[in-house]
C-alpha cells in the first residue's frame, strides 16, 4: 500500500516536471525570465522531493521530519500552481505538525491526524482513554 502510494507520488512529480519542463521552453521563446526562473526553482524542488519520496521508498519509513519538509515543498508546489486552497490546508498541516514535533522532540514517527488532534485537544471526547 506506502509503495503504491509513493510510485503514484513519484509518477505526479515526474509530470509536473514535465510540465516545468514545457513551461520553461516557452517562457524562453517568449523571453519571460520570471517564468524561467520560477520554473526552474519550483522543478528543483519537485526534484528533491522525488529524491525524498525515493528515499522513504527504499528505508520503507516515514517521519515526521520527512513528513514536514515534504509539506513545506507542496506548499511552494501548490502556491506556484496557484492553488492556495491546498496551500492554505497544507499550512495548517504543517502548524500541527511543528507543534506536535516541538512538544515530543524525540518521537521521530508521522502522527497520524487523530493524535494530532488529540495532542493539541487532549480533554476532547475522541481522545479520552478509559482504563477498565
Amino acid at each position: 500500500m506506502i509503495r503504491h502510494d509513493i510510485d503514484d507520488q513519484i509518477n505526479t512529480i515526474d509530470d509536473r516536471i514535465l510540465f516545468l519542463k514545457h513551461k520553461i521552453n516557452r517562457a524562453i521563446n517568449d523571453l519571460d525570465r520570471e517564468s524561467i526562473v520560477d520554473s526552474g526553482k519550483t522543478i528543483v524542488s519537485l526534484i528533491l522531493r522525488r529524491e525524498d519520496l525515493m528515499s522513504i521508498e527504499i528505508n520503507n519509513e516515514k517521519t515526521i521530519e520527512n513528513h514536514i519538509e515534504n509539506d513545506k515543498i507542496e506548499i511552494e508546489l501548490a502556491y506556484s500552481e496557484g492553488d492556495l486552497a491546498k496551500a492554505h490546508h497544507l499550512e495548517g498541516e504543517l502548524a500541527s505538525l511543528e507543534q506536535y514535533h516541538e512538544a515530543h522532540p524525540e518521537d521521530h514517527h508521522d502522527p497520524t491526524p487523530l493524535e494530532l488532534y488529540c495532542d493539541a485537544n487532549p480533554s476532547a471526547l475522541e481522545c479520552r482513554v478509559y482504563d477498565d
